[in-house]
């Protein structure tokens, strides 16, 4: 039998311990910090007294008792199990999930998701809610596969929208992905289980792709906080192939130019310097006219750094720019500027 234990920091005050039998947990016993707790004082509380042998008992910081589980070889097999980590609690029927689901916030005073497991599988309607207790999403599960409706709710716990699931894939509606912190939600709109339109935001602006039998095929990319265009392009599975279309911050066309087969066939493209390693670069200027290709580098004060013009030759393409490590043939759309 091996004993492990350690303690509250810049303290003797046992904070965990634990017994092991080769390897396997035998027993464990977990604090906390109590109500009374004041400068210099822990006020230890025991919020988890585990035998596997026999059962377990989980605490609140009050003494109350969470919840409490039979064990059965040495798993959980009856009552109720709460897991100290993640803030779950779940119902156990003979050594499965079965029943009812909670995960609650660090305070243990309100329940951030709940639903219902049968046979360790989700089942029904899980709900899930916000730091104040509002309703932010509702899915339906049949065997632990998406199946029926799903909705999303603003801050308010108000319907903003929804979309139904059929064997675990998007079917119908608009799908909201979620994201980081403070950061504006992407959205993705099926029809008949394909999407159809996808709109995202980045650090330049809100991003509006369309779809066609499952492929994005346009985007329009708009100024930031502003309904003006800033980049409209066509796609080719993923890559740039037809018109790609630059505009300034009133919405008014800059330039334009035409990708065939890949490449640059006409007209003028700005491409991103992110592939360059090279801070001093702000962005790439590529111009085509006829059999002319022009590059350039241009800095952060808009200034050229790097110039450079080639005569293409029919069958041997840009002989010279192409040893330079600059990508301009096979664009996807992050290397637009």
């Amino acid at each position: 039998m091996v004993n492990y234990m350690n303690f509250f920091n810049l303290s003797d005050e046992i904070r965990f311990i634990k017994e092991e039998k080769n390897g396997d947990l035998v027993a464990s016993k977990r604090f906390d910090y109590g109500v009374g707790r004041a400068y210099g004082i822990i006020d230890p509380v025991l919020i988890e007294d585990v035998d596997v042998n026999c059962c377990a008992t989980f605490f609140d910081k009050y003494g109350e008792v969470l919840a409490k589980v039979n064990f059965k070889n040495k798993l959980p097999w009856d009552g109720e199990m709460y897991d100290m980590a993640s803030r779950v609690m779940y119902t156990v029927k003979e050594g499965k999930r079965n029943g009812a689901y909670k995960k609650f916030n660090y305070n243990h005073e309100i329940v951030l998701e709940e639903g219902h497991y049968v046979n360790d599988k989700k089942e029904g309607t899980f709900n899930l809610y916000n730091q104040s207790g509002l309703l932010q999403f509702t899915s339906t599960y049949k065997n632990d596969i998406l199946e029926g409706k799903s909705i999303n709710y603003n801050e308010d716990g108000k319907e903003v929208s929804s979309i139904i699931y059929k064997d675990g894939k998007p079917f119908e509606g608009t799908k909201v992905l979620p994201v980081g912190y403070n950061s504006k939600s992407t959205q993705e709109i099926y029809k008949n289980g394909l999407i159809t339109k996808r709109i995202s935001h980045d650090l330049h602006g809100k991003n509006v792709s369309t779809y066609k039998n499952g492929e994005v095929t346009e985007t329009i990319a708009y100024h930031i906080d502003s309904n003006h265009k800033r980049l409209q392009y066509s796609l080719n599975e993923n890559y740039i192939d037809g018109e790609v279309i630059r505009y300034d911050k009133n919405g008014k066309e800059q330039h334009r130019g035409v990708v065939k087969n890949y490449k640059l066939e006409s007209g003028v493209i700005y491409l991103s310097a992110h592939s360059l390693y090279d801070n001093r670069v702000a962005y790439i200027i590529l111009k085509r006219k006829e059999d002319i290709v022009q590059l350039t580098l241009v800095g952060e004060k808009e200034e050229t750094l790097f110039y450079a013009e080639e005569k293409v030759e029919e069958g041997y393409g840009m002989k010279y720019i192409d040893k330079l490590n600059i990508y301009i043939d096979y664009l996807h759309p992050e290397s637009l500027y």
